[in-house]
């Protein structure tokens, strides 16, 4: 934790001076102070919490708006940003490489997005031109297009369970998909109905 001003000056690489003058001119302006400051150590107050919150936002909001000028600066034809699944990117990078040989000045941007309220704040962002999601997505602001079904499967090493014409999942270990990812939460859901434990 960068609890001093001399930690913090540190890591940014810049003077311990010229920080604490930059924050003291930032309280003066704002007309509050960011930070608690003790004879051991400093600590950022709530206003300073509200205020960071706010100065993240405005700051990805620079860098996108930079990199769309950059965008239109190299090619008439602006970067195409889509989200993706992780078990979609074998045949997505085949589509953008086809679509590539028909578009050869397209760039592309590729986010890997597995939870499906980030998929929504993203395209009602313009973070992203478009996602691929296994779960509909109800908006009034966005449409939803069924593409394809796809089934999931269990998988077991071959003759796990030779003698059994039955098996109860609770006493089998698992390997679960990434937490927080619409795949684990449709399962999440699946054994919540069954009544089942995963630990």
């Amino acid at each position: 934790m960068l609890n001093t001003i001399a930690k913090a000056a540190n890591f940014l690489h810049i003077s311990q001076p010229s920080l604490t003058a930059t924050i003291k001119k930032m309280e003066a302006d704002l007309g509050y102070d960011l930070f608690m400051r003790t004879t051991k150590d400093i600590k950022i107050t709530e206003k300073g919490i509200q205020f960071y919150k706010y100065a993240t936002q405005l700051v990805q909001e620079y860098h996108s708006t930079v990199e769309k000028m950059y965008d239109l600066n190299i090619t008439s034809e602006p970067k195409i940003k889509i989200g993706i699944l992780e078990s979609t990117h074998q045949w997505v990078a085949n589509v953008i490489q086809l679509h590539h040989k028909m578009y050869t000045n397209q760039k592309y941007r590729i986010y890997e997005i597995h939870d499906r309220s980030a998929s929504i704040d993203q395209l009602l962002n313009f973070d992203i031109h478009f996602t691929l999601t296994n779960e509909k997505i109800n908006h009034e602001d966005i449409i939803s297009i069924p593409l394809y079904e796809e089934p999931y499967v269990l998988l077991t090493p071959k003759n796990e369970f030779p003698n059994h014409k039955a098996i109860k999942i609770e006493n089998l270990p698992l390997i679960m998909p990434i937490k927080n990812s619409q795949m684990q939460k449709h399962l999440d859901d699946f054994f919540n109905r069954m009544n089942i434990l995963i630990l």
